[in-house]
């Protein structure tokens, strides 16, 4: 599994997933599980202060260590205990009960979600394009591993996004927006910059024989800018080669763009 993820049966079916940096993916399955159950909580704090929530899970020992609040590790009982502390602090009563994985099928589906757009823009090379054309105050397609901003909207709920799916934000025109989206929704992002009258700076390739690509150019302000080798400018967090670093000769840039001259 690439990530963690969490599906909970009421609230709306909220859904919060991140995946797992190349570090944690070398962890224990019992530390990758009870870090989920921790991550899952932080996520979804918001709506579960004050409330009672039952933890269902496919994994034995993750069940055992919240129930008895320790597990049989220095490891597990340092998350368990995180997880009560959590817990105690917003009111929040915990229960846990095992579910079999053939059952469990939401949030194993979100587990299983694959990483190839998890990956981030060179810190240098971010704090060049903020100088320039920023400061960026958000940044509309990240997660938890790979935001450039204090703020940022990412797909699933994450325990530090502060909105989920960008382009269901209705505050595109009062931010200072960065971003580094999938190549597959560049035309829906500059859609929304359009109808919301945004600024942005976007991270895309030059597609010339692609309508958004002449989009881009209509709708930019400043010159373009090239980045360097994908090898230089995209650092993977994810367990996949990102798109970038599968397409080496692809030209990418740095495209200042507005919604507010059209």
């Amino acid at each position: 599994m690439e990530g963690w993820g969490c599906k909970v049966v009421t609230l709306d079916g909220l859904e919060a997933q991140v995946f797992w940096d190349i570090d944690m993916s070398m962890k224990s399955s019992n530390f990758r599980e009870m870090s989920a159950v921790y991550l899952s909580l932080m996520s979804l704090l918001p709506n579960i202060k004050n409330k009672t929530i039952q933890i269902l899970s496919d994994n034995i020992t993750t069940v055992a260590s919240i129930c008895f609040q320790g597990g049989p590790s220095g490891e597990l009982t340092n998350i368990a205990s995180k997880i009560y502390t959590l817990a105690i602090k917003n009111n929040v009563q915990i229960t846990a009960h095992y579910l079999a994985g053939k059952l469990n099928i939401q949030a194993d589906a979100l587990s299983r979600l694959q990483s190839q757009h998890e990956w981030e823009l060179n810190p240098n090379l971010y704090h060049y394009l903020d100088t320039v054309w920023g400061p960026h105050t958000i940044d509309r397609f990240a997660t938890i591993n790979t935001t450039k901003c204090k703020r940022y909207n990412s797909r699933y709920l994450d325990p530090g996004c502060c909105g989920v799916d960008a382009l269901h934000q209705s505050d595109w025109a009062r931010e200072m927006n960065f971003v580094n989206a999938p190549l597959r929704l560049l035309d829906s992002v500059l859609n929304i910059i359009l109808h919301q009258e945004a600024e942005a700076t976007i991270i895309a390739p030059a597609w010339k024989a692609k309508n958004c690509f002449q989009k881009l150019k209509k709708l930019s302000i400043a010159s373009p800018i090239k980045l360097p080798h994908a090898r230089t400018f995209c650092i993977q967090r994810g367990l996949r080669p990102p798109e970038a670093l599968k397409n080496p000769k692809w030209v990418w840039f740095a495209w200042r763009i507005s919604g507010r001259r059209h």
